[in-house]
């Protein structure tokens, strides 16, 4: 019964042990999975950043854009009422005085 009864015991504490290391285990894979989240959960942040200065830069452009575009446009609408009030003979005959 002795026997028995140390030999129950001896189970325990390997029982023990191997619950101990996998108590152990745990923890660092908890802790390991925790820094992996940090690390992502960083990398998430910056990409979210970059994400809206390269949105903020974009929008900063197209503005520009339709601004040089309506500039443009006023510019070629003036050309064209300028071409429509300018006598090209009457600018010919000047130019043509002028290298007599």
């Amino acid at each position: 019964k002795a026997q028995e009864t140390v030999a129950m015991a001896l189970e325990a504490e390997e029982l023990s042990d191997d619950a101990l290391d996998t108590a152990k285990n745990a923890r660092n894979t908890l802790r390991e999975t925790q820094n992996q989240l940090d690390t992502l959960s960083t990398d998430v942040n910056e990409l979210v950043e970059q994400y809206n200065l390269a949105k903020n830069a974009a929008a900063k452009y197209m503005s520009s854009a339709e601004d040089t575009l309506q500039d443009a446009q006023q510019l070629k609408d003036a050309a064209c009422s300028a071409s429509s009030d300018l006598d090209l003979e009457a600018l010919k005959e000047s130019l043509a005085e002028l290298d007599d």
